[in-house]
């Protein structure tokens, strides 16, 4: 087991100090856990995907300090709270971890999402782990989700307090949201290598829209026949769209199976497949075809951030030349072709 502790202290309190300075292995995946909560769900899922990934794992938590420039620190309180919180983290980590899966712990002193943001971008991690609590926690963890998102993370994975536990298998069935659009996609490569590691079963899932017309009274029947058109349209195309995402997964040998809901709310609609397709966890991308780069997550993405029941971990939209779709050309920057898709 080896366990690292960085500390950075807030203003007015002491310089900075490390305990173990040998940073040779960046662990990619850091689970912010949060000292008099339970973060247990969080800390198998969070081990769980960094070990399907074939990633590190750090434990990670702060010490929050006072707010307000006119609230003094005492020195000596501080050093002392300091001490148990790493003492706490250490104990964490040892407990976690093991020869084969070594754990490492960071502690961080500050303001909770100024802190993890730092963390995260310093170290070049990849994804960040944060805990969904049914009450109300001292972090707001959609605060901080966002605030990574926007400061280049690459991925947040997102537990609930409640969410099942890890299979011992590992994750048998994740479900992959898609609308049509290259953005969506970008999500498959982590949701492919995350399946690969268990041999799970990968649901591509897509929420058919209901046809929208301009009415001003009641809709006659030319209208309702449009309108019947349009949707058996839209279903037939979103079928054929979903086949050929999964035979381009052919090559990566894992299960794939496709499921289309016709019409209705797409965020609830995507609740209600989690449960019914029990899935362990949902991967999908930050932003999908309606949504805007300058916000962190889209509508959908953030709905399901603050509602599923099981994880979900959220692909940044990485910043690409091309809006190439996976189906349109094999070696597209969209997407890369099933071989590479682990990567």
């Amino acid at each position: 087991m080896v366990a690292q502790i960085t500390t950075a202290p807030p203003s007015g309190a002491q310089g900075p100090r490390t305990v173990d300075q040998s940073r040779n292995t960046v662990p990619d995946v850091v689970a912010c856990v949060e000292f008099g909560q339970n973060s247990r769900s969080l800390i198998l899922h969070a081990r769980a995907v960094a070990e399907a990934l074939g990633a590190g794992m750090v434990l990670a938590s702060v010490i929050e300090s006072p707010e307000g420039e006119l609230q003094a620190i005492d020195p000596v309180d501080w050093a002392i709270r300091r001490r148990e919180y790493e003492a706490q983290l250490v104990a964490l980590a040892a407990e976690v971890g093991s020869e084969s899966f070594p754990v490492k712990s960071r502690l961080l002193e500050g303001q909770p999402t100024d802190q993890i943001c730092r963390c995260v971008n310093e170290g070049r991690h990849e994804i960040l782990a944060l805990s969904r609590h049914s009450g109300r926690g001292h972090w707001r963890a959609s605060v901080v989700a966002g605030s990574a998102m926007m400061s280049g993370v690459g991925a947040i994975f997102m537990v609930p307090d409640e969410a099942p536990e890890v299979p011992p298998a590992g994750y048998r069935k994740i479900l992959v949201p898609l609308d049509g659009s290259p953005r969506a996609e970008s999500a498959i490569p982590r949701a492919a290598q995350l399946a690969q590691a268990k041999g799970a079963e990968l649901v591509l899932v897509h929420v058919i829209p209901e046809p929208v017309l301009t009415e001003t009274g009641p809709a006659d029947p030319e209208t309702i026949k449009l309108r019947d058109k349009i949707a058996k349209r839209n279903r037939a195309v979103a079928s054929d769209y979903l086949d050929r995402v999964r035979d381009r997964l052919k090559d990566c040998d894992i299960p794939v199976a496709t499921k289309l809901i016709a019409g209705g709310d797409t965020r609830r609609a995507l609740i209600e497949a989690i449960s019914q397709e029990a899935v362990d966890i949902v991967v999908m991308a930050s932003h999908g075809q309606s949504s805007h780069a300058d916000v962190a997550t889209g509508n959908v993405a953030d709905f399901l951030l603050d509602r599923s029941a099981v994880p979900v971990l959220i692909v940044r939209q990485p910043r690409r030349k091309t809006d190439d779709h996976i189906t349109r050309d094999m070696r597209s920057q969209g997407l890369r072709h099933p071989v590479d898709l682990g990567k």
